[in-house]
């Protein structure tokens, strides 16, 4: 890719970061992002269709970072509580990002992405509706322990919230 279009994405994505700082997505216009990213509107356009493909793409790329990280989707079920302290840890190293990215009415995107995609990673079509739900516990469960206690020590968190997934693993391998 050419250097100057790199560049100018950069600049895009930062000036949008600091914007969400201040306000919700909706709230953001084209004109002001292209001022703080010192280009005009027509080059924002050749990038993206609107603020919104935006806002996707950088939640995106959060998202895949997070997942470069995750080792263990493959043992979900065997060792959940490494993919648990992966997640956790995951989590942390970007709770500022996340914070400024997946505030207001789009704090339940982060999680629900997360969930879609480690299902699709892990899940065939064969998989029964306990596991899925189960899946579903696990992962908004754990993000949501980890977003409500973003203060606390994260290995105190960790292993909370990893001897609860125990836990339930546990209790459900034994009544299935």
């Amino acid at each position: 890719m050419d250097l100057r279009v790199i560049k100018t994405e950069k600049s895009i994505k930062n000036a949008f970061i600091e914007l969400r700082k201040k306000k919700p997505v909706e709230k953001i216009t084209v004109k002001e992002l292209s001022e703080i990213a010192v280009i005009n509107k027509a080059t924002f356009y050749l990038h993206y269709s609107d603020i919104y493909e935006l806002a996707d793409e950088v939640e995106n790329g959060v998202i895949q970072e997070i997942f470069n990280e995750l080792t263990c989707l493959d043992c979900i079920f065997e060792k959940p509580s490494e993919l648990t302290r992966e997640i956790v840890t995951a989590f942390y190293k970007r709770h500022e990002i996340i914070s400024i990215l997946f505030s207001d009415i789009r704090s339940g995107k982060l999680v629900d992405k997360i969930e879609q995609e480690i299902k699709k990673r892990t899940l065939n079509s064969d998989s029964s509706a306990e596991s899925q739900m189960m899946l579903t516990f696990l992962i908004q469960g754990s993000f949501h322990t980890a977003i409500k206690y973003k203060n606390e020590d994260a290995e105190k968190v960790y292993s909370t919230v990893s001897e609860f997934v125990k836990i339930i693993v546990e209790s459900y391998a034994v009544s299935h």
